[in-house]
């Protein structure tokens, strides 16, 4: 058996993997990515001089522009950053 996944950032999917390498033995897990997605660090680094990361301490935009980049649905901490933006898209649909 052969598992193929992407660059796994969660720990209990890389756990949940581990377990079932043990319980096959003969078992490989194969991580590959189509293409590098090094984009918004070098991005970064054009904009800022060096390397950073992106972390979104609150959103408050009207408006988001995301080029080249996914924020909410991949990378570190994607699903708190979803569960911020529906919080606060929510609270201003509800206030119109």
């Amino acid at each position: 058996m052969r598992i193929l996944a992407g660059t796994i950032t969660s720990p209990v999917l890389a756990a949940q993997i581990q377990y079932v390498l043990k319980l096959f033995p003969q078992a490989k897990w194969h991580q590959w990515e189509p293409a590098v997605s090094d984009g918004p660090r070098e991005g970064a680094k054009l904009a800022f001089g060096r390397y950073l990361n992106m972390s979104i301490a609150s959103i408050k935009a009207n408006v988001i522009l995301s080029l080249d980049g996914d924020f909410l649905s991949s990378g570190p901490g994607h699903i708190r950053y979803q569960k911020r933006f529906l919080s606060a898209a929510s609270f201003e649909w509800a206030g119109r």
